[in-house]
């Protein structure tokens, strides 16, 4: 049993010509770094060098251009003597003719070899008959590489249950690989070639790409949460209920998560960290509101149940609208836009029930701690009048027996 992971790498000509010398040079210098790695070549291991081209080199040289003008030469002999044979591995020293190379290729797809297809290297554009026959024609400005690792886990006739377990760890040998060394290596790529602009995608690394991506913008949301922040401190008077109501809120993603029923989620459900932030604080507010009108009731109890009542009344019906409103996009043929309205709208009915739950008894809990202090300085302040009116009451008693002795 086998489990692929695909790498690509893209490469568009600074001069407008990619089968320029210098430019196929930093592209073959490039392949080969990758080609070189102790770990690229174990991923490429035990493929059958009988079979045709397009499953014989998945990974090395992989589907290439280089491998068809960096041809290793062999000497060979037969009955007319002395020849050299060409082997399409990308691994000569010196480069053949691109017009040869690409013939060669012509004639190799023309043979029914489909991985020698000139749209899965070159753009659409590009005819690559008029350019082998030398009539004129645009020189193709980008060139595209394919490579496809095919990794064995275990043979067929072995329980599944005992094959899917070996994939988790081979898999994450393989994105550790790929971050860890791939990644680097082609990042330097694309900052230091002089003739061609490297571009690079693959199962891991694009995944990894919108993650770094991703988390540039998290850090830039950090100046609307501050906001947020601020805002929610100058209307509740209060840093406690701030960041605990800030807690609650963002609290309401990993439970949407986990009442969903996927294992996993799609790049899109990140946007609710950003949209429940809004949509929280508007809950909170609200609840906030209402405790302040409850002051009229006579009790404690009384304003608890006032604004449950009628702040989870109103919040309710705003938070259902809201939630309908995401679960709409259920009915869409993409997949990603159902998960994340799924998602959304469980993010939001989870961030009505944790307000509903936590930010009533923090108000209460916050209300019974400002009475104890108001208590506590009516009592500091009457103390201190006492104290003031027996001095007062010593020094009058004072002054009138000294007053009686002159008399």
């Amino acid at each position: 049993m086998f489990f692929t992971r695909n790498l690509q790498t893209y490469y568009v000509a600074k001069n407008g010509d990619i089968l320029e010398q210098n430019a196929l040079t930093e592209i073959h210098t490039l392949e080969q770094r990758l080609r070189s790695l102790p770990q690229w070549k174990r991923f490429c291991r035990g493929v059958d060098n009988s079979t045709p081209y397009r499953r014989r080199f998945p990974c090395d040289p992989g589907e290439s251009l280089m491998a068809w003008v960096r041809p290793s030469q062999k000497k060979v002999r037969d009955q007319e003597g002395a020849q050299l044979e060409l082997e399409f591995d990308g691994s000569g020293s010196e480069p053949l003719a691109i017009s040869a190379a690409l013939g060669y290729m012509r004639r190799g797809y023309v043979g029914g070899q489909e991985a020698l297809n000139p749209l899965r290297y070159f753009p659409k554009t590009f005819d690559l008959g008029a350019f082998v026959d030398g009539r004129e024609t645009p020189p193709p400005e980008s060139l595209r590489a394919q490579f496809r690792f095919s990794i064995k886990v275990g043979d067929s006739w072995e329980p599944l249950n005992q094959l899917r377990a070996r994939v988790g760890p081979v898999s994450d040998e393989y994105a550790a690989f790929a971050m860890g060394t791939v990644l680097p290596i082609l990042q330097e790529a694309a900052a230091e070639a002089k003739h061609v602009r490297v571009y690079y995608s693959g199962d891991v690394l694009s995944t990894q790409e919108v993650m770094v991506a991703l988390m540039s913008d998290l850090m830039f949301s950090l100046g609307s949460f501050g906001f947020v922040a601020l805002y929610m401190w100058v209307h509740t008077r209060s840093v406690l209920i701030t960041v605990v109501s800030i807690f609650v809120i963002f609290m309401a993603v990993p439970v949407a998560y986990v009442v969903s029923p996927a294992d996993k989620t799609t790049i899109a459900s990140f946007l609710s960290v950003f949209l429940i932030v809004g949509v929280g604080s508007d809950v909170v507010f609200v609840f906030v509101d209402f405790w302040r009108q409850s002051a009229a009731q006579r009790d404690l109890e009384s304003r608890l149940a006032f604004t449950i009542m009628k702040a989870g009344k109103s919040c309710l019906a705003t938070s259902i609208t809201t939630s309908v409103s995401f679960f709409a996009n259920l009915a869409s043929v993409l997949k990603p836009l159902r998960e994340f309205g799924f998602f959304m709208g469980n993010c939001v009915m989870s961030c009505f029930v944790l307000v509903l739950l936590f930010i009533p008894p923090l108000l209460a809990a916050q209300e019974i701690r400002r009475e104890k202090v108001r208590k506590r300085a009516i009592v500091d302040i009457s103390c201190g009048d006492s104290e003031k009116l027996v001095r007062e009451n010593e020094k009058r008693s004072a002054q009138v027996r000294s007053h009686s002795k002159f008399m």
